[in-house]
């Protein structure tokens, strides 16, 4: 039995095969450009068929009606092109004259510039009278070779022209040259079309073969990947089409009113090249812009035509594209210009058209295959750092600017409660884990942890209405969801603000200032969820947490402890709380949900824990029903009926397990 390749010679192994994948498409691009085309015409056509197959009608007539309909309709307007061209090479040297006007208006405005040289030219001259001894004396010998090398020139002063006219060709070679010349792109349309309707007809042939070349064990990672590499080519090119075919119509429209002529042409023009990333918009409009310029003795029609492709890019880029397909094709800007700029090397104009299909079908093999997972990474517009890697990098790097960009950007699409279980906490633990390993020092994790704290502190003086409201509690977990809304909106109703309102949850940090900063960023939810609450130091003795319990007497007490360092001390304070008062609710969140410890769990809840949650979101769930089934009056209401409402609520919230 053969061992295994070592791990070296594993990970070297698929790039010696890309560079024979390479090798072979360079080599062998005669044969794999008719084909890579065909695929191409597939996939934009393969709806169209099986929309007629659904109209119950057959895959071959259907294969052949929408081939022979495409492939004619692009004939015409190549044909069409080529008619426009011609006409064009006959209207260009009637331009002469308004080309030679614009010039001389040129000229005319540079006068300025021309005086100036001149006066230039003048004083050099005068410079070089002025000083005619400067210029070494002749010798009588060198007047001698002067003379006998003007008696030479004045031989040759009428020389003949000298031409070489070769001889008329032959009936035989002119039919040569010509179908010669129209044989190469008539052959490659060819087989284009053949190999098109045949990979039409045997679609799913092909796909089976495929999916079984790559083996059985892996014919799940195959299916998946055919699949979502033909969904993405085929939305990217229905998309691209739609855009470039309405951005040609306007461009001949819009040039036709102008006045430009053969207009046609260069919508024609228009839609062929914006196929090309990036510059193919400028690259059509260079064409029109120089007829404009030509054809007109005046400036107007070039000014209007800059203004129409500018006007029309800038829209389509900007509202109609993302509107339309958004990042349908997952490549990142970079991997665009990359992916056109290698296949334009490797198969000239046919590659930069068909750039960036391929290389959408080259991240989605990526994708799935283990070994090229390196492609997707570098070519795919996917985050490959997640954001609570990219703040903590930005926070090791004393990068306090960025790490606030981070979070702002964050918060654009996610509730601020995503933030601090997602982001802010992993960051906490990160730091806490690297400075126990040993590997970060201490100033940069008292940076971080300033930082972060930093950050929350300036997510709770900013308004509540610009963050993302508190969940509200579950009904199916919680069965009195109704009476907790209730509860709550009586409580909001009181217009109280946000610190005069009566503290229902104690935050007891139970060590160190990473748990005062997840503390703080428990009391910052539960404020935005108008419930009022006070969080501690962590400097605060057992002791002292005991006594402010029984100073605020709150309806729960919430333990904030960040792992690895705080388990412990959690579960001593739980018990020296539940000594004291012994009916008190008492939560411990051991916020770390990526290193959640069933140990840990169990340790607390040998305490005589009531809950114990790793993330704030269920902490505000178990928290939210507790407290809003004690609201405060509503104003204006009678002590008797404050305190049977409290009597009430009381009742309620001890029947609670």
């Amino acid at each position: 039995m053969r061992s295994p390749l070592p791990a070296p010679q594993a990970r070297r192994l698929p790039y010696g095969v890309l560079v024979s994948v390479v090798a072979v498409l360079y080599f062998a691009k005669e044969v794999l450009i008719p084909l890579a085309l065909a695929l191409l015409f597939s996939f934009l056509l393969g709806p169209v068929v099986r929309r007629l197959e659904r109209w119950r009608l057959g895959r071959v007539p259907a294969v052949l009606a929408v081939a022979v309909t495409f492939f004619c309709f692009a004939g015409l307007l190549g044909w069409l092109m080529v008619g426009q061209a011609i006409d064009l090479a006959g209207k260009v040297p009637g331009y002469q004259g308004n080309i030679q006007h614009k010039i001389d208006s040129l000229r005319g405005h540079g006068g300025s510039f021309q005086t100036a040289a001149h006066v230039l030219e003048r004083l050099q001259q005068k410079a070089t009278e002025a000083n005619p001894s400067d210029s070494p004396p002749e010798k009588s010998g060198d007047r001698k070779a002067d003379r006998a090398a003007d008696t030479l020139a004045g031989a040759d002063a009428n020389p003949q022209p000298v031409r070489v006219v070769a001889p008329p060709a032959s009936p035989t070679q002119f039919l040569h040259n010509f179908f010669g010349t129209l044989l190469g792109p008539l052959s490659l349309i060819g087989i284009v079309v053949i190999f098109t309707v045949f990979i039409l007809i045997q679609r799913e042939d092909l796909r089976d073969r495929l999916v079984h070349l790559a083996g059985p064990e892996r014919l799940p990672i195959t299916t998946q990947a055919i699949d979502e590499a033909g969904s993405r080519v085929s939305r990217y090119l229905r998309a691209q089409v739609t855009v470039n075919v309405g951005f040609g119509l306007l461009v001949a429209i819009g040039l036709f009113f102008i006045g430009v002529p053969n207009a046609a042409l260069w919508g024609l023009l228009a839609t062929v090249f914006r196929f090309v990333p990036y510059i193919g918009a400028p690259a059509a409009a260079l064409a029109p812009l120089l007829i404009s310029l030509a054809a007109f003795d005046t400036w107007r029609p070039l000014a209007l035509t800059v203004g129409l492709f500018a006007a029309l890019e800038l829209t389509i880029a900007n509202a109609v594209e993302p509107w339309l397909y958004g990042t349908s094709t997952g490549l990142s800007p970079v991997a665009v210009i990359v992916a056109a700029t290698f296949w334009t090397w490797l198969w000239g104009t046919v590659g930069l058209l068909l750039s960036t299909p391929l290389t959408v079908c080259i991240v989605v093999l990526g994708r799935y295959v283990p070994q090229l997972e390196f492609l997707h990474m570098l070519l795919g517009d996917e985050a490959v750092v997640p954001m609570e890697g990219r703040l903590y990098q930005r926070l090791l790097a004393f990068d306090e600017e960025e790490a606030s960009a981070h979070v702002d950007e964050y918060l654009t699409e996610h509730p601020v409660a995503e933030l601090y279980d997602q982001v802010l906490i992993p960051v906490l633990n990160q730091s806490q884990h690297d400075s126990r390993q040993g590997s970060l020092g201490d100033d940069r994790r008292d940076f971080i942890r300033q930082t972060v704290r930093t950050l929350v502190d300036d997510l709770a003086e900013r308004p509540p209405e610009t963050l993302a409201p508190v969940p509200a509690a579950d009904a199916e977990t919680h069965p009195d969801a109704a009476h907790t809304a209730a509860a709550a909106k009586a409580l909001s109703d009181t217009h109280l603000p946000a610190a005069d309102l009566p503290v229902r949850v104690l935050v007891v940090p139970v060590k160190t200032d990473a748990d005062e900063t997840a503390a703080h960023m428990l009391g910052h939810l539960l404020t935005l969820g108008r419930i009022g609450n006070v969080v501690l130091s962590a400097r605060t003795l057992a002791q002292e947490a005991v006594e402010a319990v029984a100073e605020h007497e709150p309806a729960i007490v919430c333990l904030s402890a960040v792992r690895p360092f705080s388990v412990m001390q959690a579960r001593y304070l739980a018990k020296k709380l539940r000594a004291r008062f012994p009916d008190l609710k008492l939560l411990v969140g051991l916020w770390d949900p990526k290193r959640a410890s069933v140990g840990a769990h169990r340790s607390l809840e040998s305490a005589h824990v009531n809950w114990v949650v790793s993330t704030f979101a269920d902490a505000l769930k178990e928290v939210c029903p507790v407290v809003q089934c004690l609201p405060e009056p509503a104003l204006g209401s009678s002590p008797e009926d404050a305190e049977r409402e409290r009597e009430k609520a009381q009742k309620l919230v001890d029947s609670q397990p």
